[in-house]
């Protein structure tokens, strides 16, 4: 007979495995290999030695910078001292003129003060002085008047016409605002 096979069945579900097994004796030894490419210890020499010669260069380089930047500071630390010492000495010297230029102040002021008395004492002697000069006009004209028995008004000459005269007294009333504007009292100051 034969034997008629129906349809495979539904997979079971897992059992449990039991305990690992003893470790086995060692297998034979395998096949060898293909033949690598020889090691020439002179040229592993010569490549170490190369990275180890870019190395110590890129070392230098490193130092060297390193070096030229502690330079660099150290020059821009010895400026900024020379600047500070020259702003010290700047200051010093700085608040001896601003000394100066006080004592300078006062002193001109006490010139400015004397001056406005000398220009007030000068004004007073051109107005006492046009004054004076006025009063001397009018009696010589009076006196004319009175001479000549003329019927001519005072401060009038023969054509008719007025002749202004102006002196020194009033050279000083006109100039007397505009010093004591020019000296820094205005009006009345």
């Amino acid at each position: 007979g034969h034997y008629v096979l129906g349809p495979r069945g539904p997979r079971g579900h897992r059992g449990r495995y039991g305990p690992a097994g003893e470790q086995g004796p060692r297998g034979p030894p395998g096949l060898q290999g293909p033949p690598g490419r020889a090691n020439d210890g002179d040229e592993v020499a010569a490549v170490l030695l190369d990275r180890a010669e870019d190395l110590i260069r890129k070392t230098r380089a490193a130092t060297q910078a390193h070096d030229a930047g502690a330079a660099i500071l150290l020059g821009q630390i010895r400026v900024l001292e020379h600047q500070l010492g020259v702003v010290s000495n700047e200051e010093e010297m700085a608040l001896t003129a601003y000394q100066e230029l006080l004592s300078a102040q006062g002193q001109l002021g006490s010139e400015m003060h004397t001056a406005k008395s000398k220009a007030g004492e000068l004004l007073l002697q051109g107005r006492s002085a046009e004054v004076a000069q006025r009063d001397t006009q009018y009696r010589i004209k009076e006196e004319e008047h009175s001479f000549f028995g003329s019927k001519q008004r005072i401060g009038q000459w023969s054509g008719g016409r007025r002749r202004a005269r102006v002196g020194l007294p009033a050279v000083a009333l006109c100039l007397g605002p505009l010093v004591a504007t020019a000296l820094g009292t205005g009006v009345g100051g």
